[in-house]
């Protein structure tokens, strides 16, 4: 795959786990993510701050580079 295009979906996970945790502090509930919310509050919970470490995870790995320096 494209590594924009796995920045991009890191990106995303990232900022909709982030969005999802920040919601439930205060009680909401984001939408596109209401089913997590029929597994439980422990379950949804960390399911979102997996969201987000997977995010955070998929940008570090699509940002660093595998080739070895050229000298």
């Amino acid at each position: 795959m494209n590594k924009n295009i796995i920045t991009v979906l890191g990106f995303i996970l990232f900022l909709s786990g982030m969005y999802a945790l920040s919601l439930s502090l205060v009680g909401a509930k984001f939408t596109p993510l209401l089913f997590l919310e029929k597994l439980g509050g422990t379950a949804s919970f960390f399911i979102k701050i997996l969201m987000v470490l997977v995010g955070v995870l998929l940008i570090f790995l699509s940002r660093t580079t595998t080739e070895e320096p050229k000298e």
